[in-house]
């Protein structure tokens, strides 16, 4: 598990899962999970640059006092949710190559659990963060070049 995997779990109070259910793959289909600068570049560097696009994440601005986030995610469209979704599963998953909010997010809570602050805005956080710059100029730089 990596540093900033921890960082989230201690924010978050969630703990990485696994789930197929129907209410896990309708989130899927609602919207790709977010990823951190370094769940962004591993995709990447995986083969799915033309998968990944620029956005604007405006859920915590609407949600609660965060401003626009820039950052980069998987495609999706309305018809299909998101482009890494397939027959209801994920084809990030067995690659290890989900990313960090799909990893965290819970279609219900185990007993005794309680969830501090939402995986996503912890995720959409990172984009903010200093210490992910050269990430990020790394992402953009491959978002360029496979996009002209």
């Amino acid at each position: 598990m990596t540093a900033e995997m921890e960082a989230l779990i201690q924010k978050t109070g969630a703990t990485p899962n696994a789930c197929a259910c129907k209410t896990c793959a309708s989130m899927c289909k609602i919207a790709p999970c977010l990823g951190t600068p370094a769940d962004i570049l591993k995709i990447m560097k995986a083969g799915h640059a033309s998968k990944i696009k620029a956005t604007l994440w405006m859920t915590g601005q609407v949600m609660s006092n965060l401003p626009p986030i820039n950052m980069f995610q998987a495609e999706t469209s309305y018809a299909n949710g998101c482009v890494f979704l397939s027959n209801d599963l994920c084809t990030l998953h067995d690659l290890d190559l989900k990313p960090s909010e799909g990893r965290l997010a819970m279609c219900r809570l185990p007993e005794g659990q309680s969830i501090k602050y939402p995986a996503a805005f912890a995720v959409a956080l990172t984009w903010l963060d200093p210490a992910n710059e050269r990430i990020i100029n790394e992402i953009m730089y491959r978002y360029l070049l496979e996009n002209g």
